[in-house]
């Protein structure tokens, strides 16, 4: 209940970087792309569809903001530890007709998150949209948690969004669009002790996006947090399909309508 509270999603960890796609699995940390007679790979990615690449995919908001995407017409790229997370929500996704290609990666190992990102750019084109939804939660107050715990948590929840933002935001310049989204949680704002280690984690990673969104927006690319201020339940205005609708609005924002955060509190 509480990772429901936080709108972050499960499965970000894990041990190896591999690629695998609706018509099988291929290993890209030897560089072998396997293509595919079925898809049209060009500079734009797969068929010049618009793309959307989700990083912590997992169930809840990770996969209905896939699932909005996908709606939408978006080619989909997923990140994360869990084979069987992943086979299931992109299964999900193909079954619906969206071309969807997953890599399982360890977001706390730079190299694997890199890899992962270049594997998924290699198949579906540059990223239009990139959601950094990685989370650790770890319940321990200020004075129990451990320097190695909250380090790890930090490594998850921000370390990984500024090696990812770094990773996608050259090619984003090259072609002069691009967005970067993270979704936010009132522990970057509010102080709750048992949450002090992801509290910490998310408020410099809130930081770290909204000066993103400062620097980047002369080069055409919209970073931002999309702060969910409740509880995420289904069934409410929380509920993860109606929060996805409001993060697929912000992306499709004019730039003079850009802000470095957005604050979800109910009403899309």
């Amino acid at each position: 209940m509480f990772r429901q509270f936080l709108g972050f999603a499960q499965g970000e960890i894990g041990r190896c970087a591999r690629l695998t796609s609706p018509f099988g699995e291929f290993g890209h940390s030897r560089r072998q792309i396997h293509r595919m007679a079925t898809l049209r790979r060009n500079t734009y990615g797969v068929g010049m569809a618009k793309n959307l690449v989700v990083i912590g995919a997992g169930p809840g908001l990770g996969a209905a903001i896939a699932n909005r995407f996908a709606h939408a017409g978006f080619s989909i790229g997923l990140i994360a530890r869990d084979d069987a997370m992943l086979t299931e929500l992109s299964d999900e996704l193909t079954a619906g007709g969206t071309t969807c290609f997953v890599a399982r990666a360890d977001v706390t190992d730079a190299d694997e998150l890199r890899e992962a990102l270049d594997s998924l750019d290699a198949l579906l084109g540059t990223p239009d949209v990139v959601l950094s939804n990685t989370s650790m939660f770890v319940e321990a107050t200020p004075t129990e948690v451990s320097p190695d715990v909250f380090e790890t948590v930090w490594r998850v929840a921000c370390l990984s969004s500024l090696i990812a933002l770094q990773q996608v935001v050259p090619a984003m310049r090259e072609r002069g669009t691009g967005v970067f989204l993270m979704p936010g949680t009132p522990l970057a704002l509010k102080p709750w002790p048992p949450g002090a280690a992801l509290g910490a984690a998310k408020a410099a990673a809130r930081n770290f996006v909204m000066n993103a969104g400062a620097e980047l927006a002369p080069d055409g690319i919209h970073a931002a947090v999309v702060t969910i201020d409740g509880v995420i339940k289904e069934g409410t205005e929380f509920s993860p399909a109606k929060i996805a609708e409001r993060f697929f609005t912000v992306s499709e924002l004019a730039a003079d309508k850009w802000q470095q955060e957005y604050v979800y509190s109910g009403t899309a």
